[in-house]
């Protein structure tokens, strides 16, 4: 449930102000105040018990609905306070500290940009407790051994991109979200810090009338490696996480506050890989993992999990997010849905200040 309050945090909170020639689409300011309710479904306990991985489809049905029948869900307020901080780039940054009702004491700072009227999500976050740090994540996290003499994995994670400027059908770019690497036992060995080998720019835009290019947008993508023992590698858990399928699929427009937005629905697919079962993937180290499975017996062994773990035929696990997005200001409700599409979490702006 961690993953998906996350995301319900990062998703309502883009804002910024009206003024600023790069996002003429956002509409609050400094000191605004987003307050959503919440709805989280409890942890999904009973999906890592043996008897239900060995279940049949039907008997595991019977077992989410008893469980989530059983088992309360978690009802919270939300508020995301904004800051506005202009960047010596000509872009914006925007700040969003989020607390929950239910743990007032506990904020978290997100970030994002504002460039050419698109908002992107900063990687991380920082986590304040009583006012005093306590966590803070980044775009590369090292996960220390339990006697701190060294590394026994690393977390990466990416920017996300989102256009203010939207239209019904429109496709928006698939994303990495993030890629995880840790042994499974302790490994009492040092990574290297990750060493860029190549660096690819991705430019978003259209040809002139007089057929020139002008950029509206551009990504740049960075590709990491660490030299590593390919057995170290075979018996650690790597996973990998993307948004795909991003589709605009209708408008409407939503009151909040007394005030009137056009908001956007919006669609998408979280896919997650690596459960010790095969991932199609283009990353090396998952790549390197795959190898295992090239014994039939393996394979086999393989296969039969990942049809119990209720992953695709690509080897992931895939989830869904519909959400209603009003550009300039940010989710204005959002439900999430686990792999068999039941709903596990909604998210709605109730209220502007």
């Amino acid at each position: 449930m961690k993953k998906t309050a996350l995301a319900l945090a990062l998703c309502g909170f883009f804002a910024a102000h009206a003024q600023n020639e790069n996002c003429p689409s956002l509409k609050l300011k400094t000191g605004t105040k987003l307050i959503y309710k919440t709805e989280t479904a409890p942890a999904a306990t009973y999906a890592f018990t043996g008897d239900y991985i060995k279940s049949s489809e039907k008997d595991k049905k019977k077992t989410r609905d008893k469980f989530y029948k059983d088992n309360l869900w978690t009802f919270d307020v939300q508020t995301n306070e904004i800051k506005i901080v202009p960047n010596n780039n000509g872009t914006v940054e925007i700040i969003s500290s989020v607390t929950r009702n239910s743990t007032a004491n506990v904020t978290s700072d997100f970030a994002a940009f504002c460039k050419n009227d698109t908002l992107v999500n900063r990687p991380g976050f920082t986590t304040y407790k009583d006012g005093n740090l306590t966590s803070t994540s980044t775009y590369y996290n090292v996960t220390p051994n339990a006697k701190n003499d060294g590394h026994t994995g690393f977390t990466m994670i990416f920017e996300k991109a989102t256009p203010n400027n939207l239209e019904v059908g429109q496709k928006l770019l698939d994303q990495q979200v993030m890629f995880m690497f840790t042994t499974t036992g302790e490994q009492n060995i040092k990574f290297p810090k990750q060493e860029e080998v190549s660096r690819e720019i991705t430019s978003y835009g259209n040809y002139n009338r007089y057929g020139r290019w002008e950029e509206t947008y551009s990504i740049t993508t960075s590709k990491f490696e660490t030299t590593m023992i390919d057995v170290i590698i075979e018996t650690a858990i790597t996973s990998e996480v993307w948004t795909k399928n991003r589709m605009v699929k209708e408008k409407k427009d939503v009151t909040v506050s007394g005030q009137t937005y056009t908001a956007y629905l919006i669609s998408e697919e979280t896919w997650t890989g690596g459960f010790g079962f095969e991932v199609k993937t283009d990353n090396p180290f998952i790549n390197k993992k795959n190898a295992k499975f090239a014994d039939k017996m393996a394979k086999k062994s393989a296969d039969a999990m990942r049809e119990m773990a209720g992953a695709n035929e690509e080897g992931y696990i895939v989830t869904y997010t519909e959400y209603w997005y009003i550009p300039g200001v940010g989710a204005y409700n959002m439900t999430s849905y686990n792999q068999y599409r039941e709903k596990i979490g909604y998210l709605e702006l109730v209220a502007i200040q």
